[in-house]
């Protein structure tokens, strides 16, 4: 008897080199017309991961939810004394729900969340420096903050 060449599946050869790889892709076909096929350590959940998808929403709902729970708390949390490292992971966490906020809205075609503190902040400097270089056109601006108008005082219309 000849010896039987042994073949690799498609998924040992994707993933050749990679070390401690754990790979048992299963396919859900509960959704017959889209499968989604899972890769993972925890494929055993597959169908309470399935079950939370379908009663609490996408994990980037979820994630939307503690990422808004999170920015609550940061204003408290930027009072107390942190390390260096810590700020700049208030400073990651920042950008990633901006920049996570920005593409949702742009997919979505509407413009992203509203202004933060920071840019609060930004724009409050702003105004100061402005006030102390061109105190006419720093007057023109709070006027227009005071109305709500984007037009300038002396041109509005009835």
């Amino acid at each position: 008897m000849a010896n039987q060449a042994t073949t690799d599946s498609p998924y040992d050869v994707m993933l050749k080199g990679f070390i401690n790889t754990y790979v048992e892709p299963v396919t859900n076909w509960t959704r017959a017309f889209s499968p989604t096929m899972y890769f993972g350590c925890n494929v055993e959940d597959i169908s309470t991961e399935q079950h939370v998808l379908n009663s609490v929403g996408s994990y980037g709902s979820q994630l939307n939810r503690i990422i808004d729970v999170v920015s609550l708390l940061l204003p408290t949390l930027k009072t107390m004394k942190l390390t260096k490292g810590q700020q700049e992971d208030i400073r990651k966490f920042e950008r990633l729900a901006k920049e996570a906020d920005e593409a949702s809205s742009t997919y979505r075609g509407r413009s992203p969340r509203g202004i933060t503190l920071d840019e609060v902040d930004e724009f409050v400097e702003r105004m100061n420096k402005l006030a102390s270089t061109d105190p006419e056109q720093y007057r023109e601006a709070v006027a227009r903050i005071r109305t709500g108008t984007a037009e300038p005082a002396g041109n509005k219309t009835a």
